[in-house]
């Protein structure tokens, strides 16, 4: 039964693609400290480069990393999930488990594919 869930998640991210939203809800989820416009593009393009490894596919908006970037900011900010402090981005209070939502649109490429998949 997990082989059958294993697959049907890998064929589900063979055609979804990872998209910024999700992408740096990612990076954030993994941050431990409020994170600079630079270091969440540092961030960001080693967790695209993890990503692609895995097999996954990317949409880059214009096709540049620093562009999807802003473009991922800019919706996570204006929809309140995640503020500019004066010591960088963080993600607002309580809304750490809408980007755990946008983050899981990327989990088959996420997650270790040792996990068991539950049914």
């Amino acid at each position: 039964m997990y082989e059958l869930a294993r697959t049907l998640m890998k064929r589900v991210g063979d055609v979804i693609p990872v998209l910024p939203v999700s992408l740096l809800s990612e990076v954030f989820l993994e941050a431990t400290a409020p994170l600079s416009e630079l270091d969440l593009k540092r961030r960001t393009a080693e967790t695209l480069d993890a990503l692609l490894s895995r097999g996954a596919h990317c949409h880059l908006p214009r096709s540049s990393l620093d562009y999807a970037v802003d473009v991922g900011l800019r919706m996570l900010t204006m929809r309140r999930i995640v503020e500019e402090t004066s010591e960088g981005f963080v993600i607002a209070e309580g809304e750490d488990e809408v980007l755990r939502y946008y983050a899981n649109a990327i989990g088959q490429h996420t997650r270790a594919s040792a996990d068991p998949v539950p049914v």
